[in-house]
């Protein structure tokens, strides 16, 4: 669960989360990476995305980067632990 977590994906080098108005929150470790990292861009994402990506990254104030595994519903397998990158 990362009711209190801000989502980031990684797409080859650059790592997206999506936009405060989708109903995310705000954190500071988000609004950290957002300002300081020429590679963190803000954009609406849809749950293809989460497929597609890279790498699926959580995290909050009190926590690092966090890799997520997707489950898969249908098979019940989760695949390999993805790789951790830093934004």
């Amino acid at each position: 669960e990362g009711s209190r977590s801000n989502l980031f994906i990684r797409r080859g080098t650059e790592f997206v989360t999506p936009v405060v108005a989708s109903g995310l929150l705000p954190g500071t470790r988000r609004a950290e990476f957002l300002e300081t990292m020429p590679n963190v861009t803000e954009a609406v994402l849809y749950e293809r995305d989460l497929h597609d990506a890279d790498e699926i990254l959580l995290c909050n104030a009190t926590s690092p980067l966090t890799p997520v595994i997707l489950a898969d519903a249908a098979s019940g397998s989760s695949g390999p632990a993805p790789p951790l990158s830093d934004p």
